[in-house]
């Protein structure tokens, strides 16, 4: 079913200096509560969105190719085209998301996240290079990741129905422990997410193949941003009054 091994997210150092860094950002990263104006969707959890209109660099730790560096920003672009960001590739210097293609693994910090990590680590790990399948695919995941967007497998409403002992053996064959397996694959997001629906159409989602569900639920691999991706990134991260609204088309 992968091509690479499953997404996962990098963990912060601890809880505290992950709240203070999204809080720090972005103010409106604060925990949802019953008195907020906002919908809450779980137990009160900080966000880890950036400022909106923020410009975030992008340094890559290991030498690429003028051709593989566009390819990548080409990728970053697709996102960029539907939120209040800006990525900017940096050759040199710090960078707030700093990637390392020298690896077998797929994977990011989530969101603010990565201002926890020491500035000589890596804040995301991508496998593949822009010629192989599902490059374009794992990168817009993991930028996901990299805007403070969860798995979304692991929404609230999604109500997969998991066969629990062919998920931990068919993780398991892939070297996780069930405890990973729970974690990454079976828990729903103990956190507030943008009230938008379920979507198995995300490019957040994991593949899901029917041999792991009851056997008549399914979801393959996506490999372009949904609409309903789009429309909550736009949420998250909304133009400026007076900007000129993005294409969400």
């Amino acid at each position: 079913m992968y091509k690479t091994k499953p997404c996962t997210i990098i963990p912060p150092a601890d809880y505290l200096t992950s709240y203070d860094a999204a809080i720090e950002e972005n103010p409106g990263n604060s925990p949802i509560t019953e008195s907020s104006g906002r919908k809450k969707r779980a137990v009160a959890e900080h966000t880890k969105f950036w400022k909106p209109g923020r410009t975030l660099k992008v340094r890559f730790l290991d030498p690429l190719s003028p051709y593989e560096l566009f390819m990548f920003m080409q990728v970053f672009a697709q996102w960029e085209q539907h939120i209040n960001l800006h990525f900017e590739l940096a050759l040199t210097g710090e960078a707030e998301i700093r990637i390392r293609t020298k690896t077998d693994e797929d994977r990011s910090a989530l969101g603010t996240d990565a201002l926890t990590i020491d500035k000589s680590e890596p804040t995301m790990s991508i496998s593949l290079r822009p010629d192989e399948e599902y490059f374009e695919a794992n990168l817009l995941h993991e930028i996901g990741h990299a805007i403070g967007l969860l798995h979304e497998h692991t929404h609230l409403e999604a109500n997969i129905p998991w066969n629990k002992q062919k998920v931990y053996e068919y993780y398991g064959k892939m070297g996780w422990t069930q405890a990973e397996v729970d974690k990454n694959i079976l828990t729903p997001a103990n956190g507030a997410l943008v009230d938008t629906e379920y979507d198995k159409a995300s490019i957040m989602h994991y593949p899901v193949p029917n041999e792991l569900t009851d056997g008549v639920w399914e979801v393959g691999i996506n490999t372009r941003l949904s609409e309903r991706d789009k429309y909550a990134a736009s949420k998250i991260y909304p133009a400026a009054p007076d900007d000129t609204p993005w294409n969400t088309q």
